[in-house]
């Protein structure tokens, strides 16, 4: 609106629109119809190409819709977002190896197993960090 002082805001949205421009405020009904669809199912980065837009935009505006990622199918295998479930049994289970884990784990690799446990150890020592320096 500073750059052009003379027009009013409809006026430069109206003509950005026109134009094919995307605004860094306001989402388009087609553009909402297109983030309820496919967000849930393919996450940020598709999506922001879709629609143009930026990842960071694409991950705001379905927080604040209530609209959540799950994941979706990628090569042979199922990405699937971890459950409360899975991260409270990984969680009591640290002490076990792996393999062990994987047994309780159904459907989870090692590389999911084992990149989980890492998030928790991170997450586990940032508490206890906390903790001490109060």
């Amino acid at each position: 609106m500073k750059l052009l002082p003379t027009r009013s805001e409809k006026a430069i949205f109206s003509m950005a629109e026109a134009i094919g421009g995307v605004s860094g405020k306001r989402w388009r009904k087609d553009e909402l119809r297109t983030l309820e669809k496919y967000y849930p199912e393919y996450g940020t980065d598709r999506v922001a190409r879709l629609l143009n837009r930026s990842p960071e935009s694409v991950k705001l505006k379905p927080s604040r819709m209530g609209i959540r990622y799950r994941g979706c199918a990628i090569d042979d295998g199922v990405f699937r977002i971890w459950s409360q479930e899975e991260w409270t049994l990984l969680e009591k289970t640290m002490h076990l190896s792996v393999a062990e884990q994987m047994v309780l784990l159904p459907g989870r690799t090692r590389l999911s197993v084992e990149k989980a446990r890492e998030w928790l150890k991170k997450r586990n020592d940032k508490i206890k960090q906390m903790k001490y320096t109060v």
